[in-house]
Formats: C-alpha cells, structure tokens, sequence
C-alpha cells in the first residue's frame, strides 16, 4: 500500500477510526481493537473511542495469530460468541453488524453468521464459543474465513454484496474514494 492503510482517510476520519467506530455505534457489546504494525500510529485514532486495545507485536505473522491473539485477551472473560472485522472494508455499517449478531441470537443451531458477498463468504463474522477452539487452532497465515468454510453445515450468510469492497492496493482505495457511494447506516 505504501502507507499505513489503517490511516487511510474516508469522509473525514481513518479507517481504523471508522471500523471502531461502526462497532461501537453496532452495540455490539464491548469493542476490542488489535493493533499490529505501527501500533504507536494508529493508537491515538481509536482514544476518543470507549474500545480495549490488544498491541500484538507478532502481527507480521498473519491474520491467524492476531485472530489467536484477540481470543487469549478476550477468552478469560468468557463471551458467548465474538464478531471478527477489519478496518479495509469501509462499507460495513452498524445495521450490517447488528443483524450479524440478531441472527445469530435467533438461529440457536447456528455457530456462525457470516458476511456473504460475491462468491466468497467471510468478513464481518460472528462466532458463538463452540468455534473459539477452532479459531485458535487457525495457522497464523490463515484467517476466520477458513473456519467458515470448514462449517458449512452450521454457518448462516447474511448477504453483503457491498463487501466486495476491500482496500488492499492503492488502486482499491482510488476506485472506492471515486465511486462515491460511501453510505452509513
């Protein structure tokens, strides 16, 4: 990417800020933020936020070991499920977040309620505590999509075609800030 894109500005604030901050307009219960490289940068975006942080200083080793690592700070609190995110898809919303999470709490023989967009399934996604074995186990390269995959059988799709958009290059993030159909819930 050539820069933080953690600090990628979107309609005025980053897009760290903006996922912490979709979460916790979400009332998704308590917001918890991993930060991997550049922790010293992306920290003083989220302080106006009411979110725990988790530093992960092994962040270079993947996805998986900072899945792993949000799960060791958050498991002794015993949660009954927990949603992963990531900042680089700008077009989650709260209302998006919140019907993750309202389907779950309706479907009791569901594990997993997944983001559907495209021909992928992934991204934000809720996990009940039967799966945090699971995602522990994740190889630090792998991400909670291969958890996912793996439970077909138990796995509930929301669909979110607006998923398919994921700031990974600097052309991503041009094509997004020129379509201009950045919306919020």
């Amino acid at each position: 990417m050539g820069t933080s894109k953690q600090l990628l500005p979107v309609q005025g604030e980053s897009l760290l800020h903006r996922a912490a901050s979709t979460a916790v307009k979400a009332s998704v219960g308590e917001v918890w933020v991993v930060l991997g490289s550049e922790a010293e940068k992306h920290l003083p975006e989220i302080l106006d936020l009411p979110v725990n942080t988790i530093i992960h200083h092994e962040w270079q080793r993947g996805m998986g070991s900072s899945i792993k690592a949000a799960l060791a700070h958050v498991a002794p609190r015993s949660y009954d499920a927990i949603l992963f995110m990531v900042c680089d898809q700008p077009h989650v919303t709260p209302n998006h977040l919140a019907n993750l999470i309202n389907a779950l709490n309706q479907q009791p023989s569901v594990s997993i309620v997944a983001s559907a967009y495209g021909d992928s399934v992934g991204v934000p996604a809720v996990f009940r505590s039967s799966r945090f074995a699971e995602l522990a186990q994740l190889s630090d390269e792998a991400g909670a999509k291969r958890v996912i995959e793996a439970r077909p059988e138990s796995t509930l799709k929301i669909t979110f075609e607006r998923g398919l958009c994921d700031l990974d290059t600097p052309e991503d993030y041009q094509r997004f800030l020129h379509s201009r159909m950045v919306k919020r819930d």
